[in-house]
């Protein structure tokens, strides 16, 4: 039940913004013994109005589904007010426009006048007698019978609402519309109306709206369209500040014959969105349709609905083609291992191979995050499942992702696979050895710093004896060419040795 009460309160907030456009400030005319408080009704009673060279139409929207009941069944009063050039209403230019209370055609009255193939006039007539409209209430939905017979009288006055907007005809039966064609010319005038729903069970108070005959306006135009192409779909969308104040509604049409006809993608219009909550949020018009199939041009085009049920000029035609943005299965069970030296066999398996699979990608990274660099540039063939690169980083790490590629560019990759290198090789013994003592005992060794790749630091060691074990004086690995040790004097032995060893990543040591 909630989606047609937010369905209402989107049509409403779009009629009610049209509203602050047709109606005259009637603050600042004398006309207070006319009206009473048309401002604050909860629920609203809200009517607009339009002048034409020969007629002023009336459009008006019960604020919920109770007040649009009990109005069907009781009827609202029109009345209308001539005024005058000191902006007063003349009690005497009082006029009923209707002899007795508007309500909505009978059922006979559907059937007499409706053509037989007017299906949303037979949709009206249905809103109004039919035994049930569920048409959107989903199956299967628990309701108790009072919920139950709230969510039908809601579902039948949102498409009451809608279909008064697109449908001049059945608005007229839906007593939501009145034409006035007994205008003069230059006149300004006051309608008001009011439903006659008994006050004891819902209140509303009397909708005014004031038109000068001489205000024509034109039918607004439809703003830029942008468009966004999908996989077989397309998105449309522009600003909803720009059609907000001018239409209700919008019917999208595709051509598929390049222009030559176009026809409705749906009976029921897209209806205008409401402003959100959120004033952070983007205030952003969408219509998103499917398309046949990729890669074929369609053309669309959209129409604006005003509240008085004209249409539009045709927006200008958009062009589209749906695009194949459907990446293929990623590879599975991705291994990576260092077969000799620098040489790293990568293995997978794919057991899905789509129509359009093209082939694999490869690309390698000395970092899990990335950037990952391909191989190789063409696409490797989408029947083998393992490949050798010649390239690894032997003193590195080396990470690989496989990426399975369509013939429209998407792609999807496996996670990234770590190979362990087998790195036996030590670095070069360290050389340049050079050791001084001074007079504190402040020991000061020096050597030439490795060439390596993989170097990850030297480790120092000392013995009071060429022939005692050598025992490690440094904390870790040195990541230096100079070390300095302090060492007592008072000691029974004149000498003190030192040897080094480097190591590499994989901690293989070089030789003293």
């Amino acid at each position: 039940m909630k989606k047609y009460i937010g369905l209402i309160l989107i049509y409403l907030i779009a009629f009610m913004q049209i509203v602050s456009a047709q109606i005259i400030d009637t603050s600042k005319i004398k006309i207070e013994s006319v009206l009473s408080d048309s401002s604050n009704t909860n629920p609203p009673l809200v009517i607009i109005a339009k002048s034409y060279q020969d007629s002023i139409v009336l459009r008006w929207a019960p604020g919920n589904s109770v007040l649009w009941k009990y109005s069907n069944k009781y009827g609202y009063v029109l009345t209308r007010y001539t005024i005058d050039n000191n902006r007063i209403a003349d009690s005497s230019s009082i006029k009923k426009l209707t002899p007795t209370p508007i309500k909505p055609w009978s059922l006979n009255e559907w059937k007499s006048r409706s053509s037989r193939n007017d299906s949303l006039a037979a949709i009206s007539a249905q809103i109004l007698y039919g035994k049930q409209f569920q048409a959107n209430v989903k199956k299967g939905l628990n309701l108790d019978g009072i919920l139950q017979q709230k969510a039908d009288e809601d579902n039948r006055y949102s498409y009451a609402l809608i279909i008064s907007d697109i449908h001049p005809f059945a608005a007229n039966g839906l007593a939501l519309r009145w034409v006035d064609k007994d205008i003069q010319k230059g006149s300004v005038y006051l309608y008001t109306i009011y439903s006659l729903a008994p006050q004891n069970i819902i209140h509303s108070d009397t909708a005014a709206v004031i038109v000068r005959t001489k205000d024509i306006q034109p039918v607004p135009l439809m703003p830029k369209i942008n468009v966004e192409e999908k996989d077989r779909a397309v998105r449309f969308y522009w600003n909803s500040g720009l059609t907000r104040r001018n239409f209700t509604a919008f019917f999208l049409e595709r051509s598929d014959d390049m222009g030559k006809t176009f026809y409705r993608r749906s009976q029921i219009p897209f209806l205008q969105k409401g402003i959100g909550k959120n004033v952070f949020q983007e205030d952003v018009m969408s219509i998103q349709d499917s398309l046949p199939r990729n890669y074929k041009k369609y053309i669309y085009r959209i129409i604006g609905i005003t509240a008085f049920g004209e249409r539009s000029k045709p927006s200008e035609n958009l062009v589209v083609m749906g695009r194949d943005k459907t990446p293929p299965s990623r590879p599975m069970n991705v291994k990576a291992v260092n077969i000799f030296n620098n040489h790293v066999k990568i293995s997978w398996d794919k057991k899905v191979k789509e129509s359009d699979f093209k082939g694999y990608f490869i690309g390698r990274s000395q970092d899990i995050k990335g950037p990952y660099i391909p191989l190789f540039i063409n696409p490797l063939n989408k029947n083998l499942h393992s490949f050798i690169d010649t390239t690894a980083v032997l003193h590195g790490t080396n990470f690989y992702i496989v990426a399975a590629i369509d013939t429209a560019g998407n792609t999807a990759a496996a996670p990234p696979a770590y190979v362990i290198m087998n790195d036996s090789i030590p670095p070069a013994k360290p050389t340049g050895l050079t050791g001084k003592i001074d007079s504190n005992g402040i020991v000061t060794l020096k050597w030439n710093m490795g060439k390596e790749e993989d170097l990850l630091g030297y480790i120092v060691y000392f013995a009071n004896s060429e022939s005692h074990v050598f025992t490690p004086i440094t904390k870790g690995f040195l990541v230096d060419s100079t070390f300095i040790d302090t060492v007592t004097l008072n000691t029974l032995t004149n000498k003190i040795y030192y040897r080094i060893a480097a190591f590499d990543q994989n901690r293989n040591p070089s030789p003293y």
